[in-house]
C-alpha cells in the first residue's frame, strides 16, 4: 500500500522557526520531520512513498537525490577519480520515493488528483500530511479501513 505524503504548503504558522525551508523539513534531531514520518509508515513495511511537492521542492528533492551522502559517513578520493565510498549502511534503501510536482499554490484535492497515475494502481493508499508525527497502529488502521467497505477513513 502506497503512502502519499502532503509535502507542498507553504507553512505559514511556522515561519518564524524556519523561513528557508518547508516545513515537512524542519528538522527534528539528525533528519527532518518528513524523515520520521517515513521511517514510521516503513516500520508497518509501507515503504512505497508519493511525495505532493510545491512550495520549495528543491530542499525536498535535494534530499532524498543527495540522500547517501547527506547521512552516511563517506571516505574519498581527490585524485582525478572522485571515488566514494559510503561507510553507512542504511535501512530505508529499500524505499521508493516518487517526487511529484504538484504545483506551488494548488490545495490538497488538486495535489492528490495530480498524483492520481502513480496511486492508480492501488485501490487503498495512506494520505498524510508533511509535518504530521503520529502514534498510530497503520495495519489496524487498514484493516479498519478495507472491513467497511468504505471509501475513506479519517
Amino acid at each position: 500500500m502506497k503512502t502519499v505524503i502532503l509535502a507542498g504548503g507553504f507553512g505559514t504558522r511556522i515561519r518564524d522557526v524556519a523561513d528557508n525551508i518547508p516545513k515537512p523539513m524542519i528538522p527534528v534531531g539528525r533528519y527532518p520531520i518528513l524523515w520520521h514520518i517515513m521511517k514510521y509508515y516503513s516500520r508497518f513495511n509501507h515503504k512505497d512513498f508519493v511525495l505532493c511537492l510545491g512550495y520549495k521542492s528543491d530542499v525536498i528533492k535535494d534530499f532524498f537525490l543527495n540522500y547517501q551522502m547527506r547521512t552516511s559517513d563517506v571516505t574519498l578520493s581527490l585524485n582525478h577519480s572522485r571515488e566514494i565510498q559510503y561507510n553507512t549502511s542504511h535501512n530505508e534503501e529499500d524505499w521508493t520515493v516518487t517526487l511529484a510536482e504538484t504545483g506551488v499554490n494548488t490545495m490538497t484535492g488538486g495535489r492528490i488528483f495530480r498524483i492520481r497515475d502513480y496511486i492508480q494502481d492501488d485501490e487503498n493508499f495512506f494520505l498524510t500530511y508533511g509535518d504530521g508525527v503520529g502514534n498510530i497502529d497503520l495495519n489496524a488502521l487498514a484493516t479498519f479501513h478495507k472491513s467497511h467497505g468504505k471509501i475513506l477513513t479519517i
